[in-house]
């Protein structure tokens, strides 16, 4: 799952990897690298193997069921802010996470609102909600 951001320098799945377990972006990265990938490119993984990921790291997921929904609506029905639940999405060729009622990904490591994030007209393939 390739992103599209070639000035930044880590993939989307390592970066929202990262954002959901606290574990630095270039720990992640040797991990994925040591422990799944081998000699395949980080480029290349999916979220597949960031479920994986986490399940090893002792975290528990379920699929959310809102595939097809634009992910602005996602977010209004999730509020997560107030439920403080965290979710992993798949969108088109994108993963990000969606916490503490913000977007978070490659491009907006610090989180932004959902209506200032360029892609919430996109629609869901897929959602997981993550609990520790």
């Amino acid at each position: 799952m390739m992103c599209p951001h070639e000035f930044i320098h880590h993939y989307c799945v390592p970066t929202a990897l990262s954002i959901l377990t606290g574990i630095p972006i270039d720990e992640v990265e040797s991990q994925l690298k040591t422990n799944y990938l081998g000699d395949i490119e980080i480029k290349d993984i999916y979220l597949g193997l960031a479920i994986k990921f986490l399940s090893d790291n002792g975290y528990y997921w379920y699929v959310d069921g809102k595939e097809g929904i634009p992910l602005q609506k996602f977010s209004q029905m999730v509020n997560s802010t107030i439920n403080n639940e965290e979710h992993l999405i798949e969108i088109q060729n994108h993963a990000l996470v969606l916490k503490n009622g913000k977007i978070f990904d490659n491009k907006y490591r610090q989180g932004v609102a959902i209506t200032n994030y360029d892609r919430r007209a996109n629609r869901i393939i897929r959602a997981y909600r993550i609990i520790k």
